[in-house]
């Protein structure tokens, strides 16, 4: 998990004298240090990121769902005589 995710999670070794961030609008992007970020430049940060995703459904019992029988295991039957 370390391995995985140290690269990508800067928040322990963040020096906002050495790190550059890109800034401006999209047709004219300019790398600035952070320390040299102006309130106008804010909210142009671009703060996405491509999101991984795993899905290990097959390694957990029921493929990690909520089996028929014991979603339903409490479930009554009524039966509602209506007369009019």
């Amino acid at each position: 998990f370390l391995k995985y995710c140290h690269p990508k999670l800067k928040w322990n070794q963040f020096n906002p004298f050495r790190e550059w961030i890109e800034v401006g609008a999209s047709d004219d992007r300019k790398e600035v240090r952070y320390r040299d970020v102006s309130a106008a430049d804010i909210p142009t940060i671009n703060v996405w990121a491509n999101q991984d995703t795993t899905i290990t459904d097959k390694k957990y019992r029921h493929r990690n769902a909520v089996p028929f029988f014991q979603a339903h295991m409490h479930q009554r039957h009524l039966i509602l005589d209506r007369k009019s």
